[in-house]
């Protein structure tokens, strides 16, 4: 229960406890949480108490409004800061979550322009180009599209690229992806 006599304001007592029931499972991703007039029921807190907890916990990404609907868990994200070269499979992982691609297109094509500028080769140049869908557990996450100097990368036309490319340079090629000049 929530409770009147801390220091904290009831909203954020309440937001945490919805947290607290999405992170233990209570509430799971795609499920419609209790109305407002439920959850000021439930908590003994005013329905003004409930909305603004409500707000913040949409506005925060873990909840969604759905009008005429209700509102609903949002499905886990995952962090993956910009700044730090992480591969999506160690992204999932440190966030609890199983990966795995699928190789949607995997061909031998001339760069353009701009696709030679990037890799630091002529135009026309032979590039290999792998677009893969990433999943996060069961679920697509994204369209990953990579283009790599087919000269150097041809190798990764007969590599099943199911899991982390990352890791397998690293660990099978000895390339460093996070070493200057290792444009992957």
């Amino acid at each position: 229960m929530l409770n009147s006599e801390q220091v904290e304001p009831l909203y954020i007592q309440l937001k945490k406890a919805v947290q607290a029931a999405i992170a233990n499972g209570s509430f799971n991703p795609g499920d419609k949480i209790p109305t407002e007039i439920e959850l000021s029921a439930t908590y003994n807190v005013s329905r003004i108490t409930v909305r603004k907890a409500i707000e913040e916990l949409v506005s925060e990404g873990y909840l969604t409004k759905r009008q005429g609907k209700g509102t609903f868990v949002n499905a886990h994200k995952i962090g993956r800061k910009i700044e730090h070269i992480i591969s999506f499979t160690a992204a999932c992982r440190a966030n609890g979550l199983s990966s795995h691609s699928v190789i949607t297109e995997r061909k031998k094509i001339k760069a353009d322009q701009e696709t030679a500028e990037r890799l630091q080769i002529q135009q026309g140049e032979p590039v290999l180009y792998i677009q893969r869908k990433r999943y996060a557990g069961e679920r697509p996450l994204m369209l990953e599209n990579n283009y790599y100097p087919f000269e150097r990368f041809s190798f990764l036309m007969e590599e099943s690229l199911e899991g982390s490319v990352y890791e397998l340079l690293r660990d099978r090629y000895q390339i460093d992806p996070n070493q200057p000049g290792e444009t992957v």
